[in-house]
């Protein structure tokens, strides 16, 4: 009777430390998933902190107007990089010319964001 009961302990002992163990992967798994990691889907407080800033900046990079084209185009070298930075070139060169003659004013605001890793 004593072995069948040890074997039963050492059984039981057994399956609790594999279920031990399956649990703890299942939860390192669970929270080492890169959306577990991307603090714009855990953080939404700091989410929404750059969303705020995010659309300021396009704001502030999308209004124009013929008059104060410094503001615009001061915003976007302060914001602006890369290809998005050429485009800008490019678009504001093109605007510029036209946009005395024509007293071209543009307010734009950003109206939805989204965020990716």
């Amino acid at each position: 009777m004593t072995v069948v009961r040890n074997s039963r302990r050492i059984a039981l002992a057994g399956l609790l430390v594999a279920v031990g163990l399956l649990g703890w992967w299942m939860a390192h798994d669970l929270t080492s998933t890169d959306s577990a990691q991307n603090k714009a889907l855990t953080d939404s407080a700091a989410t929404s902190r750059v969303q705020s800033e995010v659309s300021r900046a396009l704001t502030s990079v999308l209004s124009y107007d013929y008059a104060d084209p410094a503001r615009t185009q001061t915003a976007a070298r302060e914001v602006l990089t890369g290809d998005a930075s050429k485009e800008y070139e490019t678009l504001i060169e093109s605007l510029a010319k036209r946009a005395p003659g024509q007293s071209s004013c543009s307010r734009r605001r950003c109206r939805q964001l989204g965020s990716s890793r």
